[in-house]
């Protein structure tokens, strides 16, 4: 008996395998309306998976900065950079007004093993943007640990 079928039925299941989890990997997610709290959450994650530390930075609101600095920021984001470079990120919710808005996102970890399967992690997060002249800054985000800080403990209110 010949052993070209169930070589060339080996290959095929590699090819589709592999495919599918190129297909899986090369998701994109959709552009957001320029200039919304969801674009502006969007740059920056593109930024911070890309170590664009500065550009990233300067999407923090004046608020945030003062508690945070450049260097410490860009410590802390170089640690996330790994976390979103290898995630998709999906828009759930946004709850807006005028001045404030609270973006929730769904951060989907996908992880592949070789030589098939994956696995998928995914969690949400929560990005606080505030309105500067007229453009959407990020005022309170999960990260950077090092810039964490009571606002209290700094004379800021929320009221």
């Amino acid at each position: 008996m010949s052993k070209a079928p169930v070589i060339v039925c080996t290959i095929l299941c590699f090819l589709l395998i592999a495919s599918i989890l190129v297909l899986n990997l090369r998701s994109t997610t959709p552009q957001m309306p320029e200039d919304s709290p969801e674009r502006i959450v969007q740059v920056f994650l593109q930024y911070v998976s890309k170590d664009a530390h500065n550009s990233a930075y300067e999407l923090l609101s004046k608020e945030l900065k003062e508690v945070c600095s450049s260097t410490e920021f860009a410590a802390d984001s170089y640690e996330q950079k790994d976390r979103y470079s290898n995630a998709t990120v999906k828009h759930i919710n946004t709850q807006s007004d005028s001045f404030e808005s609270i973006v929730l996102v769904e951060i989907i970890e996908i992880e592949s093993s070789f030589p098939i399967g994956t696995s998928e992690n995914s969690y949400q997060e929560t990005f606080n943007l505030v309105k500067e002249n007229s453009n959407w800054k990020i005022d309170r985000l999960q990260f950077p640990i090092n810039c964490l800080i009571d606002r209290q403990t700094l004379g800021h209110t929320n009221g």
